[in-house]
């Protein structure tokens, strides 16, 4: 992805400052202010979590949401359906773009809330839309490495292709580890990691162009087992040739990592 530096801002900008030198008690003073723009501006717009919301932001105003729910659901529904739930279960997805997971766990949690957390103004905004109809969802547009839950725990927490965009994962791990009621499961799913060759390529300016953190499967297991999680499980779970968009889902498959509070 080419991030937008934006020469059209930086155009409107200046023209806007100049456009208004004359209310200024130094006109000159338009330079400097132009000049402070640019350091400082660019900086914040070029700051690599702000690139990622951007590329966010903008699949989501065309459409690349959708297109990522039916690429995910396979491996997204297999695993939420593996889980043991009860009808009054609190879940949690962190990342969770137009909601199609609190969509899919409503259909077994009625009484439970249900909350999806993305980083994403425009994510959360097609979520809300296509949610409209599920009583107990709810979405909170957050950083989750600053969002604060404000004592509330949950039951099941579900990540799927977000973890390794955060700058300490560890952390982001350790986090969900204390939302989690006594018995609890995280359930994190990921492509981009080690043995999936393919996924190498995802962070390249000629890809996605943000960063993302690559771990190995052990890599993964260490972040949970550190973090305090118990009895983990993990497994790859590959494709049906019929479903598959692309060689490696089918060769190795999505990365999933379950661990139990305990």
């Amino acid at each position: 992805m080419q991030i937008d530096t934006s020469e059209s801002i930086r155009a409107r900008t200046r023209t806007s400052i100049f456009k208004h030198r004359e209310h200024l008690v130094d006109p000159g003073f338009s330079d400097v202010l132009f000049n402070c723009w640019v350091y400082f501006g660019q900086r914040l717009l070029l700051h690599p979590m702000n690139r990622t919301k951007q590329l966010f932001n903008r699949w989501a105003l065309e459409g690349h949401d959708k297109a990522a729910e039916s690429e995910h659901s396979y491996a997204v529904f297999k695993v939420l359906s593996s889980l043991e739930w009860a009808d009054t279960d609190s879940y949690l997805d962190i990342g969770c773009g137009n909601g199609y997971t609190l969509r899919y766990v409503s259909k077994f949690v009625k009484k439970g809330r249900l909350l999806g957390l993305d980083f994403s103004r425009e994510m959360i905004k097609n979520a809300r839309r296509a949610s409209g109809k599920v009583r107990n969802a709810h979405f909170i547009l957050a950083d989750f490495t600053k969002w604060s839950a404000g004592g509330e725990k949950f039951d099941k927490v579900f990540s799927m292709e977000a973890f390794y965009y955060f700058k300490n994962v560890g952390r982001a791990v350790q986090k969900v580890h204390r939302l989690l009621n006594s018995g609890g499961a995280f359930a994190c799913v990921v492509d981009f990691y080690a043995e999936n060759k393919a996924s190498h390529a995802w962070p390249k300016p000629s890809c996605c162009g943000v960063p993302m953190k690559l771990f190995t499967k052990t890599g993964w297991r260490r972040l949970f087992r550190r973090s305090g999680f118990k009895n983990i499980e993990q497994y790859q779970l590959k494709y049906p040739k019929k479903l598959a968009k692309a060689p490696w889902q089918t060769k190795v498959g999505s990365l999933v990592t379950v661990g139990i509070k305990r």
